[in-house]
């Protein structure tokens, strides 16, 4: 049942607004460890997904991946067989791998790539104990906002909420899987429809405030164990930390809607209650109301407001506001011209080349204005476009560059839509063959440097992976790669894989041996005398992994006396204390379980 990914749900023949929960959880594998938004798509969740099933097996008995990392006490999870930190005495968790991305707002978010560790016995017990954690989301969705049920979608688990008990999803799931950002935007069209004012709320720093203790508050007796396990389970992956969860796997998104469906109770309860004419709809962490009404809304606003708070979640009055008709959502015109372009761009009814590369910017100015969801939109329909229909077959080269400036200038001005627009460029670069990649890769680096202060990680992170996706080589390369080998652990694993690709590990040893020294120094720092028994339990995991089964560092002259010959994996499970800890490498090891594959990106 593990290793069967797929990315439509069932939809139960008795009840067609029914999730079937089993397929639900299954599909969410596209981010299980690694992100599925943001990063680069070399890293890889599948082949962990399709050996889920041979991992589990691997142990001696189904439950041995929680016991083996974890100490339980009458079906209660006490603590986690990590480190003991020197100077507090106490067991910590594990470290997420994290990475810079920019808000929507602007300013810095905080991504992480799970560690599998905690992420895939994690995985095992919500799958063990699905029907408990989701019982009342999906059995009883009364309970919800609106007969809400959680679907899958590109990598993450979201809410579909039936306004108001009304049927919405005529067509079945077919219309659940529409891209979010437009099915949003529907909900708000039919919600805020005939009502004059409407309430916006927006919770602040939502997955880094959520406390995680409240997972098992006003559970059923009978429950409390599972939601306190699944409390120490999300604890362990964020080193123990009670205050906020990563941001990236499916997990995390599931833990979050399981916390916000307790609030959305009892917002609906003191809306029948107050005999309130008002709407409410939640997405993610984005709420809405509608009234006609102004005072019923503020009340609404107090009461939801004192029920964050009880919870230990502030609303961001700064974004939070009761606004008058009209109200307009823009997606629909922004849609249509979405839609429009690419009708014109199939058709190609253009005078010249030029007139084509204009319309595309101006639509992208167009939608930048609306907002960044309808810039993804149209981002993601030209490259598709460029990958099926080549719609600029025959283009001349310098207007071509016209667009690939402009698209460049689009990463710096809007970082939080670099994922969209590298994958654009990328599909030019690949269609395109004469178009000098070199070239654009020196024009990146260039503009980089000259706003490297403002620049976050993401943007290294996919110029990386640019120049490597392609097996780029310049001056201006291996310069950009000797000065970020340092300021990205992302980065680094993409340098060290093209330097190993390309046979130039030995060339490029005094970076290398700095950064791996820099590790070395760093866990002696956060660890203590533990470092070594703490070293893949650390951020650093991924690139210990990856020495063991792709590049073997440490066996080349001049690296043998580095931090990678240090914490080979057999030296350590040589030891009866990390046999068991480390185990699940050993297991990933044996089954050549590939967490870097660019293969699969193109």
């Amino acid at each position: 049942m593990y290793n069967d990914i797929d990315l439509n749900l069932e939809v139960d023949n008795n009840n067609e607004n029914s999730v079937n929960v089993e397929n639900l959880v299954n599909v969410s594998f596209e981010s299980l460890i690694f992100p599925s938004r943001n990063l680069p798509p070399c890293f890889y969740n599948g082949n962990i997904s399709e050996n889920l099933e041979n991992i589990y097996n691997s142990y001696i008995s189904d439950e041995d991946i929680l016991k083996e990392n974890f100490q339980w006490q009458c079906g209660k999870i006490k603590k986690f067989y990590g480190y003991q930190d020197v100077s507090a005495r106490v067991t910590k968790g594990v470290e997420p791998i994290n990475f810079i991305f920019e808000k929507p707002s602007g300013g810095p978010r905080i991504f992480s790539i799970a560690h599998p560790l905690v992420q895939i016995p994690l995985h095992k017990y919500i799958l063990d104990n699905v029907d408990d954690i989701l019982e009342e989301q999906i059995e009883d969705n009364s309970v919800y906002c609106s007969n809400s049920k959680y679907y899958y979608q590109d990598g993450e688990i979201y809410v579909e909420y039936d306004y108001n008990g009304n049927e919405l999803i005529s067509s079945g799931i077919d219309t659940i899987l529409q891209k979010k950002y437009k099915d949003a935007f529907m909900k708000k069209h039919i919600l805020s429809r005939g009502k004059y004012y409407k309430l916006y709320l927006d919770i602040s720093n939502f997955f880094h405030s959520i406390y995680t203790h409240t997972i098992s508050w006003e559970v059923s007796e009978d429950k409390k164990d599972i939601f306190d396990n699944l409390d120490m389970l999300m604890r362990t992956q964020n080193n123990n930390e009670t205050k906020g969860i990563i941001i990236g796997p499916y997990s995390s998104g599931l833990f979050a809607e399981i916390i916000m469906s307790k609030i959305d109770k009892k917002m609906l309860d003191f809306i029948k209650n107050s005999e309130f004419d008002v709407s409410y709809v939640r997405y993610v962490d984005d709420i809405e109301m509608y009234s006609d009404n102004k005072n019923e809304l503020e009340k609404c606003l107090s009461k939801i407001e004192k029920e964050l708070l009880k919870y230990k979640l502030d609303v961001n009055h700064s974004k939070t506001s009761i606004c008058e008709f009209p109200f307009l959502q823009m997606i629909t015109q922004s849609s249509k011209n979405i839609y429009h372009l690419k009708e014109r761009l199939l058709s190609n009814k253009y005078d010249d080349d030029l007139e084509k590369i204009e319309d595309i910017i101006m639509e992208i100015n167009n939608s930048l204005n609306n907002g960044h969801s309808n810039a993804k939109y149209l981002l993601s329909i030209l490259k598709n476009l460029i990958i099926d229909n080549d719609i600029f077959d025959g283009i001349s080269d310098h207007i071509m560059w016209i667009l690939i400036d402009y698209l460049l200038n689009v990463i710096f001005k809007y970082q939080i839509l670099t994922e969209n627009v590298s994958l654009l460029i990328i599909a030019i670069l690949d269609k395109y063959e004469q178009i000098d990649k070199v070239k654009f890769i020196d024009n990146a680096i260039t503009k980089r440097n000259s706003k490297k202060d403002t620049t976050k990680e993401i943007v290294d992170i996919w110029i990386t992976y640019i120049i490597t996706l392609f097996n780029l080589e310049s001056n201006a390369i291996n310069n950009y790669f000797k000065l970020i080998i340092n300021e990205s652990d992302i980065c680094a694993i993409m340098i060290l894989n093209y330097y190993h690709r390309n046979n130039s590990i030995e060339e490029n040893k005094a970076s290398i041996k700095d950064y791996l020294d820099s590790i070395k120094t760093s866990l002696k720092s956060k660890y203590d005398t533990n470092w070594l028994n703490a070293s893949w339990l650390s951020k650093h995991w991924l690139l210990f992994y990856l020495n063991e089964t792709k590049w073997s560092i440490d066996e080349i002259n001049g690296f043998k006396d580095t931090i990678l010959a240090d914490v080979k994996l057999d030296k350590l499970l040589a030891d009866d204390t990390l046999s068991t800890r480390l185990n699940i490498f050993n297991i990933m090891r044996n089954l050549d379980i590939d967490v870097l594959n660019y293969e699969n990106t193109r």
